[in-house]
């Protein structure tokens, strides 16, 4: 199976992007908890400065389909992504990452 090399490149940087939550996070739809290991589905942002941001989390139950109801700001990236949660600890800190993306959707930022 051929991939689009943009795709790959967009996944090899979105894998271990961090997710703003201590040892869990809640789906932005039905507000359910979800811990490591979790299927997640995510809307990332590529901000300015090169770096994704994950804007919101949903469990697979409630994931959007696709981008429709979102827009680029700024001429910055989008991506619609599944993967799971899993946990990063180090120096007595721990914090959610993006593992496995699999890209379905993206918009590419302008300029």
């Amino acid at each position: 199976m051929n991939v689009a090399p943009a795709k790959v490149d967009l996944e090899q940087s979105l894998q271990g992007t961090r997710i703003d939550a201590d040892e869990s996070t809640h789906c932005e739809t039905c507000n359910a908890r979800m811990f490591e290991s979790q299927p997640v589905t995510a809307v990332a942002r590529l901000r300015s400065t090169g770096r994704w941001d994950i804007e919101e989390v949903f469990g697979s139950w409630c994931a959007p389909e696709d981008l429709s109801d979102y827009s680029r700001r700024d001429g910055e990236g989008i991506a619609l992504v599944e993967g799971e949660i899993a946990i990063v600890m180090g120096n007595q800190q721990h914090w959610l990452m993006l593992a496995t993306p699999d890209v379905l959707e993206w918009k590419e930022s302008a300029g």
